[in-house]
C-alpha cells in the first residue's frame, strides 16, 4: 500500500503550528500490551552470524501512542545515536503526528517522526556508507515499527530531518512511507524469535 504524494504532504503538514497529539483516538486495541524492544545491531566480538541484541522495556501504562514513540526515540538518542566513534552526538526524535489511514479492512497507523539533528552530524556519519546506512535503517524501522507484534506498533513511518522531508541519499533510502517491507528480514525474524522466547518464560 502507499499514500499519494498529496496525501503525504497533508499528513506532514496536518498539525504544523499546533500540538493536538494527545487528542488522538486509537481505532483499534493498542498494539503494545507487553514489553517493547529496543533493538541495537551490536554483537559480542567473534559472533559473525549475530543479528543484534534486544532490551525489553515496559511501555508507559495507558500512554497515547505518540508518547510511546517518544519514549522509543529517547532511548535511541541515549544508545545507538549517542555517539559516533569517539564523537558525541546530539540527535533526538520527536513524534510529529500519528495519522490513521482508512482502508477497506482496517485503519493503518502511520507515524511521522522528526529526527532533530541541528549539527547535521547524521548526514556525515550514520547516514553514510552502505553498511553503516543499512544498520541505521534497521535500527529506525525495527524500533519504531516493532515488527514482533501482530499488528506492528506502526504500519508505516515517515521520517523528517530537522522538520523537512528527507531527500534521496546515496546509501540510505528513508524517503516516503517506510514499512516492514524495507526492514532486513533477518532483523524481523530475530525480533519475533525473541518475543516468542520471552513469552515462553513462566
Amino acid at each position: 500500500w502507499y499514500l499519494p504524494a498529496i496525501a503525504l504532504a497533508g499528513l506532514v503538514g496536518l498539525q504544523c503550528g499546533n500540538d493536538e497529539r494527545a487528542a488522538e483516538s486509537p481505532p483499534r486495541k493498542p498494539a503494545y500490551p507487553e514489553s517493547l524492544f529496543i533493538y541495537l545491531p551490536s554483537c559480542p566480538s567473534g559472533q559473525e552470524r549475530c543479528v543484534g541484541s534486544v532490551t525489553p522495556f515496559e511501555a508507559p501504562a495507558r500512554a497515547p501512542l505518540h508518547l510511546v514513540l517518544d519514549t522509543i526515540g529517547k532511548r535511541l538518542s541515549r544508545s545507538f545515536f549517542a555517539r559516533y566513534g569517539n564523537r558525541s552526538a546530539d540527535i533526538g526524535f520527536r513524534t510529529h503526528v500519528v495519522e490513521y489511514i482508512p482502508t477497506p479492512t482496517q485503519k493503518l497507523r502511520v507515524g511521522v517522526i522528526d529526527i532533530a539533528d541541528t549539527a547535521r552530524l547524521a548526514m556525515r556519519t550514520f547516514f553514510q556508507g552502505s553498511t553503516g546506512a543499512a544498520r541505521t535503517k534497521a535500527v529506525l524501522l525495527a524500533n519504531f515499527l516493532q515488527p514482533q507484534f501482530d499488528p506492528p506498533l506502526l504500519d508505516g513511518v515517515v521520517f523528517l530531518y530537522n522538520g523537512e522531508l528527507l531527500e534521496e541519499m546515496s546509501h540510505l533510502d528513508l524517503e516516503g512511507i517506510q514499512t516492514m517491507d524495507g526492514l532486513n528480514p533477518r532483523v524481523t525474524m530475530f525480533l519475533r524469535r525473541n518475543r516468542q522466547a520471552a513469552a515462553s518464560i513462566p
